[in-house]
């Protein structure tokens, strides 16, 4: 599995950002025939959040793979499932959009959209495991 972009290092992450970009340029130039283009320019915009969380001196709220719980009655996502108090789900990614915290969870895809549904992350808290 390739590094968590919340784990780079600020060169690392820049890198991996502008190579994103000239990827998506060159996918989406019309020079190239990129069925990728769509995914490339997705990435573009969750490692600028990356950034944009950094800048702004947040950490993500989970980790990549993490197992979290619905802490609130229903959360309702278009397009995507409702989910419901108590289930149990696995973070796919986290993403910083608008100064706020986005979850998009393994198993809930969109199959006409590049990015998943995304729910919010304040809705979630994460699992204990029992102790004992």
């Amino acid at each position: 599995m390739s590094q968590w972009a919340y784990e780079m290092s600020n060169e690392e992450l820049v890198k991996d950002l502008m190579r994103t970009c000239a990827r998506a340029g060159t996918a989406g130039s019309g020079l190239v025939i990129d069925v990728t283009g769509p995914y490339v320019a997705a990435e573009a915009q969750y490692l600028k959040g990356v950034i944009l969380s950094r800048l702004a001196g947040q950490k993500p709220p989970f980790k990549r793979d993490e197992t979290v719980e619905v802490a609130v009655d229903r959360i309702c996502s278009y397009p995507g499932r409702d989910l419901k108090r108590g289930e149990q789900l696995e973070v796919r990614r986290i993403y910083f959009e608008d100064q706020d915290w986005k979850v998009a969870i393994k198993g809930i895809e969109n199959d006409d959209r590049v990015i998943p549904p995304l729910y919010p992350a304040k809705h979630f808290k994460p699992l204990v495991a029992p102790t004992g």
